[in-house]
């Protein structure tokens, strides 16, 4: 009986019993202070017990029919016995019913009390009506969450299916909730499980931790309806209602996303490999280009590429050391790049790159350039043109070779052959001097033997 009423019946000033209707009889559930008196009983010796069996006078004042025709249409029913005496049977819920008996003697008296009584009681039914209609909504939305979850959700009691959900008898490939609810659970398992545990005593170890920690979740293989085997992943929560035990399970297909994992890691797997083939790679890269810069200073030739779009100059690392520049600190442009080279060679600089790109042929020249310090070095550079579709220029890749070295021994060489060449023509002007004279001398001894010739003819 609603604890609502119990207040009520124990607080009116008549006899009240209540009874439930249970099939077609009726069972005693409560009985005030006035009532136990007036029969003479004790609440344990009549509750639980049929009416007529509690109350003789039940079937004697045909009070079953009134109390029937009370709860089949829901109206009050009046039985007056004598002049004296009077029974009313009220319907107070969905199966429960008041008998009030009243003394006639003092019904004017007991009459307003009795309509107060009655007041109080429709305002109770209309707080249990609404309760009803309140767990009604909450029985709908919970039938609704669970036939509309994403995951297949079973109750188990007593080892076997109670309920389920459509979704998983989707799942598992069967016709209709009526053939899957008649299996046996180890139906929906194979013999043994991935680890190799039997799956008939593996499900009820399963079962019994989730009962000894309030929750257990873990992944199962089972057996559609056309034998293929998937995996999923269960959630059993065991759940103690008022008069029974049962156990809500949980249950969703992970054999996707099992197979997207796997995916996953094959490709990871593929991904290191990859990663070691490329950080192999780069540590080649960068020996390459420890090779290159040992090679660049050894040669003492510096790579330079020129955009001008972004308008920005990159130099290697020989470069710098060509310039004497330092890396962190001096930041290279064309202009910057200008202001470098030997003032005597700056526009023809200038004017051979600009040159190279209008006529769209390589870049070759000469110069020199003028360091910090006031030193000088010669530079021989050559750069080749990148070209976009419409013919503008995107870059220009070149190197720059210090030939000092070589430019210096070539002064040298050229000052030492014109030292030469002086002493040569020094030496051949002192031979043609030489020759000269002894031409000279020649000629005058000619001349002083015909002189003597021509004497010694006249002296004869």
């Amino acid at each position: 009986m609603p604890n609502d009423y119990k207040l009520t019946i124990d607080n009116i000033p008549m006899s009240a019993i209540v009874f439930e209707a249970i099939g077609e009889d009726f069972v005693v559930l409560d009985l005030n202070s006035l009532a136990r008196r007036k029969e003479n009983v004790s609440k344990e010796n009549v509750v639980g017990r049929k009416a007529s069996q509690a109350f003789d006078w039940i079937e004697s004042f045909a009070l079953l029919e009134a109390l029937q025709r009370a709860l089949a249409t829901g109206e009050s029913q009046t039985r007056v016995i004598s002049q004296r005496k009077k029974y009313s049977v009220s319907k107070i819920g969905e199966t429960s019913l008041m008998l009030i008996c009243e003394e006639i003697s003092s019904q004017k008296k007991l009459e307003e009390e009795f309509k107060l009584f009655q007041s109080n009681l429709e305002e109770l039914n209309l707080a249990l009506e609404e309760k009803n209609v309140n767990a009604r909504k909450q029985d709908e939305a919970f039938e609704t969450l669970f036939e509309k979850s994403s995951d297949g959700i079973l109750i188990i009691e007593n080892n076997r299916f109670t309920q389920c959900n459509e979704k998983i008898v989707k799942l598992m490939k069967y016709d209709s909730k009526e053939e899957f609810l008649n299996l046996h659970p180890s139906k929906l398992s194979p013999e043994f499980q991935p680890d190799g545990a039997n799956s008939f005593e593996k499900a009820r170890e399963m079962l019994r931790v989730a009962i000894q920690n309030g929750r257990h979740d873990f992944e199962w293989v089972y057996t559609r309806a056309n034998g293929e085997n998937f995996l999923a992943e269960l959630v059993l929560t065991p759940i103690s209602l008022a008069d029974r035990d049962i156990v809500h399970v949980a249950l969703r297909d992970i054999s996707q996303r099992k197979e997207m994992m796997r995916q996953i890691q094959e490709n990871a797997s593929e991904l290191e490999s990859r990663f070691h083939l490329l950080e192999k790679s780069n540590q080649e890269l960068r020996l390459q280009k420890t090779y290159l810069e040992k090679s660049q200073a050894i040669a003492h030739i510096g790579i330079w590429e020129i955009n001008p779009i972004e308008e920005t100059l990159y130099w290697s690392d020989e470069i710098y050391r060509i310039f004497a520049l330092d890396k962190e600190v001096f930041k290279p442009t064309y202009s910057a790049f200008l202001s470098l080279v030997h003032p005597k060679d700056k526009n023809m600089v200038d004017e051979e790159y600009r040159a190279s790109i209008v006529e769209k042929r390589d870049y070759s020249i000469i110069h020199r350039i003028v360091r910090k310090d006031g030193s000088r070095r010669y530079l021989e550079e050559r750069g080749t043109h990148d070209y976009g579709e419409n013919g503008e220029l995107l870059k220009t890749i070149g190197v720059s070779l210090d030939i000092t070295d070589r430019k210096e021994l070539e002064i040298s060489l050229l000052t030492l052959n014109r030292e030469l060449d002086n002493r040569i023509e020094e030496e051949l002007e002192k031979n043609r001097k030489q020759e000269r004279q002894l031409f000279a001398q020649s000629r005058m001894a000619q001349m002083g033997e015909m002189i003597s010739m021509i004497a010694h003819q006249w002296r004869q």
